[in-house]
């Protein structure tokens, strides 16, 4: 991550976007820094962010946050070969 994205996004059609696997990385390392800074965030945060929004929106966060890495971890991990 250094500030301002290249372009990494390309639109292939009205549902489809084609993303650069680098572009991807630094999305999934922002996703994840994201996730565990909502984790990991002293009793402030959760109750600052409680207070502007509702109560839960801190771990529903986190969990969207783990399934959109998880998505993006597993389309930038090389596909393994099976071995018979």
């Amino acid at each position: 991550m250094n500030g301002k994205p290249q372009i990494g996004l390309t639109r292939v059609g009205d549902d489809d976007v084609r993303m650069l696997n680098c572009y991807a990385l630094d999305l999934l390392d922002l996703v994840e820094l994201l996730a565990n800074i909502l984790r990991y965030g002293g009793h402030g945060l959760r109750e600052d962010i409680t207070v502007r929004y509702t109560a839960g929106t801190v771990d529903l966060l986190v969990v969207e946050l783990d399934s959109h890495a998880g998505l993006l971890r597993s389309t930038t991990t090389p596909a393994r070969k099976e071995t018979p």
